[in-house]
Parts: C-alpha cells; sequence; structure tokens
C-alpha cells in the first residue's frame, strides 16, 4: 500500500471513529470538486438528453476557472473530476489541468470523454503528460463496434476509441511513464448486458479495467430548458428524493429497471474489478438500504459550468452559492449554503460513485459490508466480485 492510499484508510477510519463518539461535524473543508466543464455534448445518447443543451452565456471562461481553482478554500483538494457535456469542447482543457496541478500537485485528476475529439484529447494529454502531470482518462463504452455507435446515435464513434483513442493514450503512457491511466465505463441495463460478453473480452484483451454504472433517475441528465433552478429551497430536497413510482426513492430510472433486468444484474456486476461501488450495486439488488450520510456540501460538491456551487448530479438545480461573485468561504457562511448541508444529511441516498466514496471518507459505517468485502478483494488478491471458476460467472448470457 503506498503512503497516498495508506494516509486515506487512516483518515477514513479517524473520521469514522470521532463520528461514532461525537455525531456530525458541520465542518466545511472541501477536498472533492466534480465539475462541469461545459453544458454542452457532440454526442447523442439515447440515455442522455445533456446534447439537446444550448450554448449559454454563462459559461465560465478559462480566467474565471482559474481563479476559482486558486481560491485558497480549494488549496488542499484530494480530487477535481472534470466532465460535461463533453468536457473536450472546451479548448483549455491543458491549461486547466496544469493550473489545478500548479496549485497543488498531489490532486488527483480525473477527465471523462466519449472519445469523439480524439485528436485534440491526445493533444491535451500529450501536454499534460510533457509536464508530469498525472491525469485518469475515463473513457465511455457501451459495446464493440457498431452497438457502441447506435446507443451513442454517432456513427463511427468507436472507430475512433478503437483505433486512434486507446492506442494513443496507451502509446503516450510508455513515453511518459507514470502520468496517465485509464479505464472503459459502461452503462449497466439491458442494453449493456446484451453486449457485455464482448466488451468484457475487448477490455480485457486491452488489460484495462472496465467498470459500470447503472442508469440513475437524475434530471441532470435532462435538457436545461426541461430544469428549473432552485435557488434557496434547500427544504424541497427531502421531498424530491422520496418523488417516483409509489412513492420510492429516485435511485434507478424505472422504466428501464424492472424486476427482469435487474434480478439479471447481479451476475454482470459480478464480473467486474471489486470496488466498494460495485458491491454497493450488489447491495441495493439484494433489496439492503443504500442510505448513507452524504457528505456534501463539507467536503465536496459539484460545480456547474457556470459557477453555481450545487450538491451533485441530483441536485444539481439546488444553488448554494455563485462563485462568479463569491469566494467560497463568503458562500460557507451564508444561510442557503447551510440550509443545503443540513437538507442533504436527510437524502436517502444514491449510487452515484464519486458521493458514495467521498462521504465514505467522513462516515464509513453506512458502507461496512461493502468496505469488508473490498478490504478481503484486497487481501486475497480477487480479480473480479465473484473472482470463481464456476462456469455461470465465466459465461453469461442474456
Amino acid at each position: 500500500m503506498n503512503r497516498q492510499s495508506f494516509e486515506r484508510y487512516s483518515g477514513i477510519l479517524s473520521n469514522s471513529i470521532s463520528r461514532a463518539f461525537f455525531g456530525v461535524s458541520k465542518k466545511t473543508k472541501i477536498e472533492h470538486i466534480a465539475f462541469e466543464l461545459t453544458n454542452l455534448c457532440n454526442s447523442k445518447c439515447d440515455m442522455c438528453f445533456i446534447w439537446a443543451n444550448k450554448e449559454n452565456k454563462e459559461i465560465l471562461t478559462t480566467k474565471q476557472i482559474i481563479k476559482i481553482i486558486n481560491d485558497p478554500e480549494f488549496s488542499d483538494l484530494k480530487d477535481l473530476m472534470l466532465t460535461g457535456g463533453e468536457m473536450y469542447m472546451r479548448d483549455d482543457i491543458p491549461q486547466i489541468i496544469a493550473e489545478a496541478h500548479k496549485v497543488n500537485p498531489n490532486t488527483r485528476i480525473w477527465t471523462s470523454t466519449n472519445g469523439l475529439l480524439y485528436e485534440k484529447i491526445l493533444k491535451c494529454a500529450e501536454i499534460s503528460a510533457k509536464s508530469g502531470i498525472k491525469v485518469n482518462y475515463g473513457v465511455s463504452l457501451d459495446g464493440v463496434g457498431d452497438r457502441h455507435d447506435k446507443r451513442r446515435r454517432m456513427p463511427g464513434n468507436f472507430l475512433c476509441i478503437d483505433k486512434y483513442l486507446i492506442p494513443g493514450l496507451k502509446k503516450l503512457q510508455n513515453k511518459y511513464p507514470n502520468t496517465i491511466t485509464l479505464t472503459i465505463g459502461m452503462c449497466l441495463d439491458e442494453y449493456g448486458m446484451e453486449g457485455f460478453e464482448d466488451l468484457k473480452n475487448y477490455t480485457d484483451d486491452l488489460d484495462v479495467p472496465m467498470v459500470g454504472q447503472m442508469i440513475e433517475d437524475f434530471d441532470y441528465y435532462l435538457p436545461e430548458q426541461k430544469r428549473v433552478r432552485k435557488e434557496d429551497q434547500f427544504e424541497n430536497m427531502v421531498f424530491d428524493t422520496k418523488l417516483g413510482i409509489e412513492g420510492k426513492n429516485r435511485v434507478l430510472k424505472k422504466e428501464i429497471y424492472g424486476n427482469e433486468t435487474q434480478s439479471k444484474l447481479e451476475k454482470f456486476i459480478e464480473r467486474f474489478i471489486p470496488t466498494v461501488h460495485h458491491y454497493r450495486l450488489l447491495s441495493m439488488l439484494k433489496g439492503r438500504d443504500i442510505k448513507y450520510e452524504c457528505s456534501s456540501f463539507r467536503n465536496f460538491f459539484f460545480l456547474r459550468y457556470d459557477g453555481k456551487v450545487t450538491p451533485c448530479l441530483r441536485f444539481s438545480d439546488y444553488e448554494g452559492g455563485d462563485l462568479k461573485k463569491n469566494t467560497f468561504s463568503e458562500i460557507v457562511e451564508t444561510k442557503t449554503y447551510q440550509n443545503g448541508m443540513n437538507n442533504i444529511l436527510k437524502c436517502d441516498g444514491c449510487l452515484n460513485t464519486w458521493c458514495t466514496d467521498w462521504s465514505m471518507e467522513l462516515n464509513a459505517m453506512p458502507f461496512y459490508r461493502e468496505v469488508l468485502k473490498w478490504l478481503f478483494a484486497r487481501i486475497t488478491g480477487k480479480k473480479s466480485v465473484s473472482d470463481t471458476n464456476d462456469s455461470k460467472y465465466n459465461k453469461v448470457t442474456v
């Protein structure tokens, strides 16, 4: 275990013990930010409608982003997750990454992409790698060949990834060691399951880890014209989490995940690499309560492309402050932000990877089952959630 991992797990243990003895801490120390760099996307995915957004003049400029990154409150940032829309539709990605690294060389920088702008992505990657900046690249894939293109409704998308982007990133990995990591991410639903075997074989052949995410019922994925911004209305959050079929928590898209689909998912999730997130998905499918103590506005937040501080993807329309107008220390002192923090703690939970991971850092007890399973997997060297030779796991079909 490296020093960074040791410090993180020691911190989780210490924070969890403190929580057990002294209760919830309302202290704010932001160590993680998920940053929506743009509201635009050049793909037309059938499970997301961000591509329907129009260009917004309120988008943060490079200068404004650099000013935000240099806010003293973010000097100890552990994670900066850059996303969109399609983040590489912006032309200033290398400057943003370089600035974040300059402020804190220990900040882990994550990017996500659909791979269509592979030439620009590779140029940006080389600029960062030349400077010795480590960047994690997450690439979306929902199948092999035309199967991926059909879901993304972009002919040639798989070719961009397969022929150019992944080989290009691997070449840069060899040229600039220890600067580039690569992960393939897929949507795990009926469509994803049907092409799972081919995609798993594809990523195994490439020796690239594959992770899965279910499609959650977040308004963030709706076109902006169908969303309503809600400043200083955090008391409504508790009601909003109860919306959905039969008053259940809005976790998954109900029209996508019926009982039949959910019953099939376990054997696919068991093929993924062991992570707390994947074990969490299994817990949900087994009917366990997924509520946890969300730490949004305490150690992380979701920053919109227009500078608005919001809790997460589900509540990205709830505005806790505006970094265009105020410093973060000024925002934290407002009644709006404090009200938001209190109501976030009442949320019934979600399956969002970074929300759960970052919340676990302040209180791991709601995740104890998944954490123990993950620790056992690390100790025993398991390479998949099931890691068994049983034939029912080696070959799964829908």
